[in-house]
């Protein structure tokens, strides 16, 4: 599965949880609110029903206790009776049951319940309500149960209290049907809604999909990109905004890559500047040497034998001069574009040899421990200009007398150069900062602070590294690390810039 489709997914992944959860958690709370609110109006009108049943019979039972103030007959017989009917015709009754003002029950549907007292909580705070209550439990014997107690009073006179208790197992079984049904309802709603998201998401990052493998696969050294995709009107002004883009960066990378171009040149110039006395001393030599000859030759001109051996040395002269003249041109030209193969210690000894003046000025003594079979891939002219960086930074730390060792060994897959010196140093806390551009410690005119970062840059687009370890007032080793295989070409070299 390659990065494009990883993408997609990932994003559509993002999508479905995150608005998914949303969904979810919205639709659950308004079935919530919903279920609450449907369960209260249900409760309410289950329970209104009651009080009117209640309310009803109500006024036949106090009919009774006001007949029995008036005549002589027994009210238990006749309240007896009167529940029993009512309870007959209504068969969601479960009982009836009237007490006097003292809790003693004087009628029932349970006649062995007659003249027992209440003691519940309810019976008691009745007594001194003056509207019917209603309360709702589950009797272990007698099941769900919605009981009304209703006061007997009538123009301030209690005669005593009235409860009714209905079946309520309907209302429950109401409850439960309104539960999964909106259970139900909402599993599918939000199922619907996953389907409806899932499909969106797909259309969108499938669109978007689209886009990133188009852009992918754009290269932005083209003047111009053929359409790999077609473009539909939701990434259209992405696809305009990009192509802006990518101008602006075509306009960067090349004045980026002329302004790298102008760095290295500059870093080179000053390298050669500073070699400059030690070119001359190289030259004039062999010219002083070539003069005498031709100031001999031109003072006694019959001496064909002696000016033979003038000749000879006026020959080995310029053929110094020009094997001196070929070293530093070749060091001072533009930077090629070559990746062929490259002996470091060959590399590393003609890079010496351009600083054999400066070596003898003072005094310094090289100590060269390299392994001549040791070869890479790279441009040869970008080593020798590694090389030079840093064995000149070598030669300005040491004193006169010091030692510079160089290094070339193999550390399995990988070849190592190592310069080192026993200057002055480089102090702990500058250690990070040596490979940043233009920054530098020595003197105004003495170094331009490009050597190393251009140095890192050559490096590293060899797939190598650079390390540095120093103390101060010990000496400095810089050792350099490139891979024996899978190098790239050095022409796209960068200096290095702090992360």
């Amino acid at each position: 599965m390659g990065p494009v489709m990883k993408t997609q997914y990932a994003l559509r992944t993002r999508i479905l949880v995150f608005t998914g959860t949303l969904i979810t958690i919205i639709m659950l709370l308004s079935s919530g609110a919903i279920l609450i609110g449907l369960k209260s109006i249900l409760v309410n009108k289950t329970k209104q029903n009651a009080i009117n049943v209640s309310e009803a019979f109500k006024i036949p039972v106090l009919n009774e206790f006001i007949k029995s103030e008036t005549r002589n007959y027994s009210l238990q017989e006749q309240l007896g009776e009167l529940v029993s009917n009512f309870k007959s015709q209504e068969p969601d009754i479960k009982f009836i049951e009237v007490t006097d003002n003292s809790n003693r029950v004087v009628a029932h549907t349970d006649w062995r319940k007659v003249n027992s007292v209440e003691t519940d909580s309810l019976s008691r705070l009745i007594n001194s309500a003056s509207k019917t209550l209603t309360a709702i439990y589950d009797d272990a014997s007698s099941g769900a149960t919605l009981e009304t107690v209703t006061p007997l009073n009538i123009y301030g006179k209690r005669w005593g209290v009235m409860k009714i208790g209905f079946d309520a197992s309907g209302l429950i079984f109401k409850l439960k049907e309104l539960y999964f049904l909106l259970l139900i309802s909402t599993l599918l709603v939000i199922s619907g809604a996953f389907a409806a998201l899932y499909f969106v998401s797909g259309r969108l990052t499938r669109t978007l999909s689209e886009l990133v493998a188009f852009l992918d696969k754009l290269d932005l050294d083209l003047e111009s990109a053929e359409k790999k995709v077609e473009i539909t009107s939701e990434t259209e002004f992405l696809y305009e905004k990009f192509e802006q883009m990518r101008a602006r960066l075509q306009r960067s990378k090349a004045e980026l890559i002329q302004a790298q171009k102008q760095i290295y040149q500059a870093e080179k110039l000053a390298s050669i500047g500073r070699l400059a006395s030690g070119v001359a001393h190289e030259i004039n030599n062999p010219l002083n040497g070539i003069k005498s000859c031709l100031y001999a030759i031109e003072k006694n001109p019959e001496n064909f034998e002696r000016n033979k051996e003038y000749l000879n040395l006026i020959d080995e002269g310029i053929n110094n001069i020009e094997l001196i003249v070929k070293k530093l041109l070749g060091f001072a030209r533009q930077k090629s574009e070559s990746n062929e193969p490259v002996n470091l210690a060959d590399t590393l000894n003609k890079v010496l040899s351009l600083l054999d003046y400066r070596l003898n000025q003072k005094r310094a003594e090289v100590e060269r421990e390299c392994d001549a079979k040791i070869v890479v891939k790279a441009d040869e002219q970008l080593l020798q200009e590694v090389f030079m960086n840093i064995l000149l930074n070598a030669l300005d730390a040491i004193d006169e007398g010091g030692k510079i060792k160089v290094a070339v060994n193999q550390n399995g897959y990988e070849a190592v150069v190592e310069i080192s010196d026993n200057g002055e140093g480089i102090e702990k806390e500058e250690l990070n900062k040596i490979f940043d551009p233009f920054y530098t410690t020595k003197e105004p005119g003495k170094g331009t602070g490009l050597g190393l970062s251009v140095s890192l840059g050559i490096i590293e687009n060899l797939n190598g590294k650079i390390e540095v370890e120093s103390q101060k007032n010990q000496g400095t080793t810089f050792r350099i690390i490139i891979p024996l295989k899978e190098q790239i070409s050095t022409k796209n070299y960068e200096p290095r810039t702090k992360n």
